[in-house]
């Protein structure tokens, strides 16, 4: 038993023959697995962007009903403002109105004021006393009724 074998160094095994039908089966495996990781990415993508779909659809809810808060707000200032505009100018009227009646009565009043100097002066020579108007204490009823009705803004009432 002294002799060493010696081995080749290289050696070149026979290859089975191939077998058709075993590489196409393996080919088949092989891609059935890579559909299927692809078929999970896509399905994990849509399911992504479905959530993502229903966050935006969620935050255009909540816009659109902040819009809608808004819109009513806007609505009622402006209908607000549009009552103090219209308050604003029957005030004006209802002032001009007063303040042209308040006008008229003192020019009515003045009319009666002058005419009632002049006829005193006309009569003042026939009358014994001091010439010039009475004290504004002495009145009739009469005149009376019209200084109250131009003060109360009320028309006269006949005495």
């Amino acid at each position: 038993m002294s002799e060493e074998v010696i081995l080749p160094e290289e050696a070149t095994v026979p290859l089975p023959p191939p077998d058709r039908e075993k590489e196409i089966a393996m080919m088949a495996a092989i891609n059935v697995d890579r559909w299927r990781e692809e078929r999970e990415k896509v399905a994990h993508a849509l399911e992504q962007a479905i959530i993502a779909t229903q966050v935006k659809d969620v935050a255009i809810a909540t816009l659109e009903e902040t819009l809608a808060v808004e819109r009513k707000r806007f609505d009622e200032l402006y209908r607000t403002h549009m009552e103090v505009i219209q308050d604003n100018a029957d005030l004006q009227a209802i002032l001009a109105s007063t303040q042209a009646h308040h006008e008229n009565e003192a020019a009515r009043l003045a009319r009666f004021e002058f005419s009632r100097l002049r006829s005193k002066r006309r009569n003042g020579n026939k009358r014994n006393g001091p010439s010039g108007p009475p004290p504004d204490t002495i009145r009739s009823e009469g005149e009376m009724a019209v200084a109250s009705a131009v003060l109360s803004d009320d028309q006269p009432s006949a005495a």
